[in-house]
């Protein structure tokens, strides 16, 4: 182990009360598993990043550095999933086009267009994402836009003139 596993460690860490804590809760609504999934997706995340930083498996780095990008994007989805879930009826939640950013960064990973590089030089692993992460962050962008749009739309709606 080393200092940059630190973090995703202390993420871990936090993690693991949400999911005691929803898990014990009942009677669970529909938002309480959406919760728990985006909670063990970003769980899913860390330990993998644990791998990515750690001196363990150094053979396995641009491995474990593909995982991170589409876990990544599997807690992205897993968090739309669940803040579109407070959307009003009237508001999209546009599914299709968040499924299919998944389905387009598994894609562009096990094609290898992204990521570029993962190399471990002396005690630090220097990662290089490349020019396809573009590929990641515009349907990414969108989505924050969209989840932007629809909240500030309903609190517009919520809130009372004086």
């Amino acid at each position: 182990m080393n200092v940059y596993t630190i973090a995703p460690l202390i993420a871990l860490l936090a993690y693991t009360p949400l999911v005691i804590t929803i898990a014990s809760s009942r009677p669970w609504q529909k938002r309480n598993t959406q919760f728990l999934f985006f909670v063990a997706a970003a769980m899913i995340w860390s330990v993998v990043d644990i791998f990515l930083r750690s001196d363990y498996l150094p053979e396995h780095k641009f491995l474990f550095f593909q995982l991170i990008i589409v876990t990544y994007m599997m807690m992205a989805v897993q968090f739309h999933l669940f803040t579109s879930s407070f959307f009003g009826n009237g508001y999209g939640r546009w599914l299709p086009f968040v499924y299919a950013s998944l389905a387009l960064v598994v894609v562009l990973v096990c094609l290898g267009v992204v990521p570029a590089g993962a190399n471990k030089i002396n005690d630090t692993t220097t990662i290089d994402y490349g020019y396809g992460v573009i590929f990641i962050f515009i349907p990414l962008f969108i989505v924050l836009g969209r989840n932007y749009y629809g909240f500030i739309k309903m609190i517009k709606q919520n809130t009372n003139p004086v």
